[in-house]
C-alpha cells in the first residue's frame, strides 16, 4: 500500500484551520484543484478542475482532536482501496496540517503524490 503524508504549516491559529479543515463541504475552498463540492448526509461529492469525479464518504470528524478522516469510494480515479485523514496540531503560536493519504494499487503512487503537492500548497494558501 502506497502512503503519502504532507506536513503543512501554517501562521493562521490552530483553531482557525481546524474549522476550515471541519467545513467538510468546503473543501473546494481549500484545495484550488476541485472546482465544485457538494456534501450531502456523510457523503461528499467532489468536480476537479480537469473534469473528474470524487466521491467521498466522511468517516469522522472529531472536534477533540482536530480530525476528519474520508475515504475515496467512488469517481474517476481508480482505487483499490483509499483511507485519508486531516489533524491539525498546534506549531508554535501557528498550526500545522497532518494529511495522511494510504492507498491502492501503489502504481498510482507518482501521480497521486504531484496531485497532492499542488493540493498541499493550495491548502496551505487557503489558511494563511
Amino acid at each position: 500500500m502506497a502512503s503519502v503524508l504532507k506536513q503543512i504549516d501554517v501562521d493562521a491559529s490552530v483553531d482557525m484551520a481546524w474549522s476550515k479543515v471541519a467545513d467538510a463541504g468546503s473543501v473546494d475552498k481549500l484545495v484550488s484543484q476541485i472546482k465544485t463540492c457538494r456534501l450531502e448526509g456523510d457523503m461528499r461529492y467532489c468536480a476537479m478542475d480537469d473534469g473528474a469525479q470524487i466521491v467521498e464518504q466522511i468517516v469522522t470528524i472529531d472536534n477533540d482532536n482536530r480530525r476528519l478522516a474520508y475515504r475515496i469510494s467512488g469517481g474517476d480515479i481508480p482505487f483499490e482501496f483509499h483511507a485519508g485523514s486531516m489533524q491539525v496540531v498546534q506549531r508554535g503560536t501557528g498550526a500545522r496540517l497532518l494529511w495522511a493519504f494510504d492507498f491502492k494499487p501503489d502504481a498510482l503512487e507518482g501521480p497521486i503524490g504531484q496531485m497532492l503537492d499542488a493540493a498541499a500548497e493550495s491548502i496551505r494558501m487557503a489558511l494563511a
